[in-house]
């Protein structure tokens, strides 16, 4: 027995219910304060995705809650009300249970440090994503609301790298497993367009990278394909479109370099190839980018070249003529240039009629316009 009175007894014993619940306070407080200096989109998404901060809130509980208990029985034994236990034992249990406690508030400290402030979250929430979104998919499920929670991380760009290789894996893994059918393809896509969005070009690179090899596993399908072919078509558009706005000019260079990919392929895509170098041409004569307005227009012409009638290609290739026509004198030349070069059927003037309706039909109001008005000043000429 050790040489303790009932008072010191007592005395140790209030010590450590003190100590406990200091720590149980600093324990609970601390996951608490390190989530105040992180955006709330990363508060909502950590408590959907981490156990490990509760885990340790509740280990730090259960320390403090055996510290106490300690105590009492401590207590107990000094008044000699019914403890069975020795006071040499119930002092060693106390301080082995104050330890675990501070061992539980370092814990709980660590882990909502490294989950807010580390890749923590992000790899947490991508096992997540992913596995859950394969699941549906499988499934055949419309919605996937996983998909909210990994672009809420985009949204704050330090995550973009993360979150993209994470739809990377999606693509990956559903191409293999179940092919594009279904909704999943035409939802991941969405999300790509998102998570790219105000991001840097490395992001726009990761972004455009993806598509083109979820496209070059899609065209081996051929026709079977076709509706998620013109789906990722148009997400490389809209992308390209991103990039050439933040002048990620050598971004949105590597997208012609797929439509000429797709436009060998012979799938029955070629009207919406041209179309997609024909929107991301104007958006590059729009913002100024002429080496790509130029690039576009080269693409146009050796997808139309052999043409000896009036197709969809050759009134994307006029229509971006058109844009060429008026956006000054050295452009204008470069447009007269290539006309030189090509040759139509039954007229230049004729086809461009044809061109008109055709961008017309489409809402290319801008477009169809200008070539009203240019038919105007080739006829008067």
């Amino acid at each position: 027995m050790l040489a303790l009175t009932p008072s010191s007894i007592e005395t140790l014993a209030g010590a450590y219910i003190e100590a406990a619940i200091t720590l149980l306070v600093f324990g609970l407080g601390v996951p608490a304060l390190v989530s105040q200096l992180v955006p709330e989109r990363v508060r909502s998404i950590a408590r959907k995705t981490s156990a490990m901060i509760y885990s340790s809130m509740i280990m730090t509980g259960l320390s403090a809650l055996g510290v106490v208990g300690l105590s009492v029985l401590l207590l107990l034994r000094s008044s000699d009300h019914g403890s069975v236990l020795s006071t040499e034992f119930l002092l060693g249990a106390d301080h082995a249970a104050i330890l675990l406690l501070i061992l539980s508030v370092g814990t709980a400290g660590f882990n909502s440090w490294g989950l807010y402030a580390g890749e923590e979250l992000t790899e947490l929430l991508s096992e997540r994503v992913v596995g859950r979104f394969i699941q549906k998919a499988i499934r055949g499920v419309e919605e996937f609301p996983e998909l909210e929670d990994l672009l809420q991380l985009a949204e704050l760009g330090r995550y973009k790298v993360r979150v993209l290789d994470t739809l990377g894996t999606i693509f990956d893994e559903m191409l293999e497993r179940k092919g594009p059918g279904g909704h999943w393809f035409e939802k991941a896509l969405r999300a790509v367009e998102l998570a790219v969005w105000d991001g840097d070009s490395r992001n726009f690179e990761q972004a455009i990278r993806m598509i083109e090899k979820a496209v070059m596993t899609l065209q081996q399908r051929k026709l079977e394909a076709i509706p998620e072919m013109a789906m990722a078509l148009g997400t490389l558009q809209r992308v390209g479109v991103q990039a050439l706005a933040k002048d990620y000019d050598p971004v949105a260079h590597s997208i012609l370099g797929i439509a000429d990919l797709l436009a060998e392929g012979q799938n029955g895509l070629s009207s919406r190839v041209t179309g997609m170098v024909f929107e991301l041409g104007v958006e590059a004569v729009n913002t100024r980018s002429h080496l790509f307005a130029i690039a576009a227009l080269s693409k146009l012409e050796t997808m139309c070249s052999g043409e000896r009638r009036v197709n969809p290609a050759t009134s994307d290739y006029l229509g971006l003529i058109v844009h060429f026509w008026y956006s000054g004198p050295t452009a204008r030349q470069r447009a007269e240039d290539s006309l030189r070069q090509m040759s139509f059927n039954p007229s230049l003037a004729e086809c461009l009629r044809t061109a008109r309706q055709y961008h017309a039909s489409r809402a290319r109001f801008d477009t169809a316009d200008n070539l009203e008005a240019m038919i105007a000043e080739i006829e008067t000429a």
